[in-house]
């Protein structure tokens, strides 16, 4: 959800999941776009929410993108069971390096190694990164790094910089019959990128970090779901292999457990707001064939659900579309093509029949 005020707009992150709560806000200029989703798998115990989001310029390929937390954790001694790079519980299995080569082997090649024509510029430490972006001390040093990095993307130089603060914890030791075993919790809890045209991302940087800076987490979000719900997920874990269970199977069951006991509520939410967008949307449906045009209670109802709707050639009263995109193809059958590339035609070389449809304005 955004809102608009001079020349900034105001972006809202919003758990679905629970309740619709607000998650975070963040500033971007009001020429550009914003999105971003809150996603929960409550059987990854270590990081069972992720946070993505992106800003970005859709008259060009400027861009700041808002990553989710990487997690990693290493035992010692390591008896081979795990690979390095294997995934479980939120984390993945890699021994703890330094921020640079984290970077380096581990973040670009995650997020960027499929980009035509990469090449790594420079990776640099960055002693202030987590004071200037006002992460709260801990009680363990938080390492900032930086990695330049270009590539093409649709026939685009593209340059980029992509933020990381790693931090490292102290090893957690377990005792069993097989002996002590320590486990090290490190990664990087705050991930970003700022992305322009090759040569031009000095000067787009100022407003990159202006959206950076502006991040504001909702206090009651961390409190009231994100925290709690974290706490349950550790205890029932906890329960499980008390009782004997093993990992895997204590990680399913109680992911079972708290879905189970969400469920009944959320449903009867998304029964609420489904039922509500249902009669809106037959209102709407209504009025525009009374009055013949697309009307500003239609647009904005549009803006909340984060869809755009669209003049269809083949539905009288068109059709709406997500993801802000540029263009958006139709066939007639219910199949559509998005692209935010003026050169994409799915026509040529293609077997079907496109067309580029028109977005809607009001009154039209």
């Amino acid at each position: 959800m955004d809102t608009i005020a001079g020349q900034w707009a105001q972006h809202q992150l919003i758990d679905t999941n629970h309740n619709n709560t607000p998650v975070a806000t963040f500033n971007f200029p009001k020429n550009w776009k914003a999105t971003g989703q809150v996603n929960w798998k409550y059987e990854n115990i270590s990081q069972p929410v992720t946070v993505y989001s992106v800003a970005y310029n859709p008259n060009g390929v400027e861009w700041v993108e808002m990553l989710p937390i990487e997690s990693f954790y290493w035992l010692q001694p390591s008896y081979g069971f795990e690979q390095p790079g294997s995934f479980k519980f939120g984390q993945f299995f890699l021994q703890p390096m330094p921020p640079e080569e984290a970077m380096a082997r581990w973040i670009v090649p995650r997020f960027r190694g499929n980009r035509q024509s990469l090449q790594v510029k420079q990776i640099q430490q960055l002693p202030q990164l987590a004071q200037q972006l006002k992460i709260p001390v801990q009680q363990v040093p938080l390492y900032g790094v930086m990695a330049k990095i270009e590539y093409m993307e649709n026939g685009n130089p593209i340059e980029e910089e992509i933020y990381g603060v790693m931090v490292v914890q102290p090893g957690i030791p377990s005792y069993g019959a097989g002996g002590t075993i320590v486990q090290t919790n490190w990664g990087f809890m705050r991930l970003f990128c700022f992305r322009a045209e090759r040569g031009k991302l000095e000067q787009t940087k100022p407003v990159c970090w202006q959206i950076m800076q502006s991040i504001q987490v909702n206090p009651a979000w961390e409190q009231q779901v994100c925290t709690p719900i974290m706490q349950q997920i550790q205890q029932q874990f906890q329960q499980y292999l008390q009782a004997g269970y093993d990992q895997i199977n204590a990680a399913t069951q109680m992911s079972k457990m708290i879905s189970a006991q969400n469920n009944s509520f959320l449903q009867r939410q998304e029964q609420k707001r489904n039922d509500d967008w249902n009669a809106y949307q037959q209102k709407k449906q209504q009025d525009a064939q009374a009055y013949g045009n697309y009307t500003k209670e239609e647009a904005f109802g549009d803006a909340l659900m984060g869809q755009e709707a669209y003049n269809d050639p083949y539905y009288q009263y068109g059709s709406k579309h997500s993801g802000y995109n540029q263009y958006v193809w139709t066939n007639g059958q219910g199949e559509y093509q998005y692209s935010n590339d003026a050169n994409f035609n799915p026509n040529i070389g293609g077997t079907q029949n496109w067309s580029l449809m028109e977005k809607k304005n009001i009154g039209g």
